[in-house]
């Protein structure tokens, strides 16, 4: 019976060492995807895989994988001239790898500081728990 014990501590031991050198988290996977290929949505979509990997809530991934939120920016972003600055606004889709709808965010900034926009968008998809995102 010891025997058994100890062999199921080892085993526990080596399976929680292991997961810590395999890199396993528990954070949502996220894919990015743009259609436009202008070049502020490109520099959009940098930003928006910039602020996904510095958030500890996501792990940018590939491959659509179940329980991965896929971010969607449809088309180009739009931007304006507002005095001296270009003032942006982008459309971004939230959906399951399945294209179910989890929501949509348009945030608003300064050509100069895309990570802002970039950073509402991480902000809204964290509001949503896994079970809003699934496994499908």
């Amino acid at each position: 019976m010891r025997f058994f014990i100890l062999i199921v501590f080892f085993a526990n031991s080596i399976l929680q060492i292991s997961n810590a050198f395999a890199g396993v988290d528990d954070r949502i996977p996220v894919e990015i995807a743009q259609s436009g290929s202008d070049p502020l949505t490109l520099a959009f979509s940098k930003a928006l895989e910039s602020a996904f990997r510095e958030s500890s809530r996501f792990n940018l991934s590939k491959g659509k994988r179940p329980g991965t939120l896929m971010v969607i920016i449809p088309g180009s972003v739009w931007h304006s001239n507002f005095g001296n600055e270009i003032e942006v606004k982008a459309f971004v889709n939230l959906t399951t790898v399945s294209s179910e709808p989890v929501g949509t965010v348009i945030p608003v900034c300064f050509e100069g500081r895309l990570s802002v926009c970039a950073n509402r968008v991480v902000e809204y998809a964290s509001s949503f728990g896994v079970g809003a995102i699934g496994a499908h």
